[in-house]
């Protein structure tokens, strides 16, 4: 079992917050991604995900909770925009870590 299969785990606690759980898939997300498994990264991101290029809902998290996963679905879009060839990801890419970089 690796890190992030232990923190996904820990998805499971019933104490944590919205926020914590949010922070927790980022994070999780971001190992996966760090070693090139983009499915196992868009799957911890759960309800986060909304698919290549799609905003998530971020309008009721705090601000460095947006900023997070907003990072996060950016990376992402870039990498299985370009795995995918899906026209114009590279682009939502960039508009989503942009916007993560604002609120950071």
């Amino acid at each position: 079992m690796n890190l992030a299969d232990e923190r996904l785990k820990g998805l499971d606690n019933p104490s944590l917050t919205t926020d914590e759980r949010a922070l927790l898939r980022c994070r999780v997300a971001a190992d996966f991604i760090h070693t090139g498994q983009y499915e196992a990264a868009r799957e911890a991101l759960g309800e986060l995900w909304r698919g290549v290029g799609e905003r998530p809902e971020v309008k009721k998290m705090p601000p460095v909770t947006a900023a997070e996963v907003l990072l996060q679905c950016g990376v992402l879009t870039g990498w299985l925009g370009s795995v995918r060839n899906v026209s114009g990801a590279q682009e939502q890419a960039k508009d989503l870590l942009s916007e993560s970089l604002r609120k950071f």
